[in-house]
């Protein structure tokens, strides 16, 4: 097929690769932990970062990764002074970086068009440093998966005897919100700000009714998402639609389908 021929099919199938084995990680523990609110949240804060870096014509992805971080590490705070129920500030605050992204864009000449490739992705968007920045992002996560891995399933399945047994579940999972932050800056470039969350969780939605196993699932996951990405991006090439849409809709569309064979 000679979609394969140009350099920037190349750079965002080899994106795909890394991103699979991100989304599903990160996937499988916001699904489990119950907090995927959290992190469609996530993704909206990086906009304001975004749209910052953007504006003042320096690196995004490092103006996105710092924003994000300051806002994840910020919430405890806002949650407790606040005193109300943690997804009412969250959703305040995350709705505010949203909105700041916005804002800070319209200030800059060709605003919609800017606007659509950060809420939707696009493939001419993965540059050498971006493919660079995911492939050592990868790695990190898989070091950090391992050699956690333990006190991660303890956390999910049982924090109160995690916490008793002396494990500090506050600060392992800001740091796993942490990783979501930046792994959402990264899968933006292909899908999208609004999609990015979607493609974490759709994937793991999809195949977590079938398996029970956390291996195996992370593996099935891995593999099911690349392919998902990958047709997505030949059928955004051959139809010329957003590719970031277009994966996320195909990966809904299964998603569906899935539906009707986990409920025999």
């Amino acid at each position: 097929m000679d979609i394969f021929q140009y350099s920037f099919m190349q750079k965002s199938i080899l994106a795909g690769i890394f991103i699979s084995i991100i989304t599903s990680i990160i996937g499988i523990y916001i699904l489990l932990r119950g907090i995927t609110f959290m992190g469609a949240g996530i993704s909206h804060a990086v906009f304001g970062g975004l749209a910052l870096g953007y504006l003042l014509n320096i690196n995004m992805t490092l103006t996105s990764i710092i924003f994000t971080i300051i806002i994840i590490l910020s919430m405890p705070y806002i949650t407790k002074r606040s005193k109300l129920k943690a997804d009412v500030p969250l959703g305040i605050y995350f709705s505010s970086s949203m909105a700041l992204g916005a804002l800070l864009l319209s200030f800059h000449k060709g605003y919609t068009t800017d606007l659509f490739s950060f809420l939707f992705g696009s493939i001419l968007s993965i540059g050498d440093q971006d493919l660079f920045l995911t492939i050592i992002f990868t790695i990190f996560l898989l070091f950090f998966s391992y050699k956690n891995y333990w006190k991660i399933l303890f956390i999910i399945f049982d924090e109160e005897s995690a916490k008793a047994s002396g494990i500090n579940t506050t600060r392992l999972e800001t740091y796993i919100l942490i990783l979501t932050g930046i792994a959402i800056v990264l899968i933006s470039k292909l899908v999208g700000i609004i999609l990015s969350s979607a493609l974490i969780i759709i994937p793991v939605a999809t195949l977590i009714p079938f398996i029970k196993d956390i291996k195996k699932l992370a593996m099935y996951t891995i593999l099911f998402t690349f392919l998902n990405i990958l047709l997505g991006l030949i059928i955004s090439y051959h139809f010329d639609t957003p590719s970031g849409s277009t994966i996320v809709m195909l990966g809904t569309l299964v998603f569906f389908i899935s539906l009707f064979f986990s409920k025999k």
